[in-house]
């Protein structure tokens, strides 16, 4: 996800500004998508998909710096704006014989 190994610098400072700034951007993510997904858990049990997610989230990203240098607000607004587009993308796929991460954790409460 980080893609360290991809660093286009031999200079040190160059590295460590990227290597900062893309653990901040998978923080971020992270943050994102445990939101996204409690959300749509709770109201239809259904899950996002953490690596379809980090893929439309990589297609905005230029997108998001742009509003990110005019100010955060602008790029919640931007987020909030394709909050909706992201969550319709990103759902996991079901499949009635083999369950969810959540769907194990809610029958294995039932269970006791």
């Amino acid at each position: 996800m980080l893609r360290i190994d991809h660093a286009n610098t031999s200079n040190i400072c160059r590295l460590r500004c990227e290597v900062i700034g893309r653990m901040i951007v998978a923080v971020l993510i992270t943050r994102l998508h445990a939101v996204f997904n409690s959300q749509l858990w709770n109201t239809k049990h259904k899950e996002i998909s953490f690596e379809k997610l980090y893929k439309r989230i990589q297609e905005r990203a230029l997108s998001i710096a742009k509003f990110l240098l005019k100010s955060v607000k602008k790029a919640l607004e931007y987020l909030r704006g394709e909050a909706h587009t992201l969550l319709r993308d990103c759902v996991k796929s079901s499949y009635p014989a083999r369950r969810t991460t959540l769907e194990k954790i809610e029958r294995a409460g039932e269970n006791i």
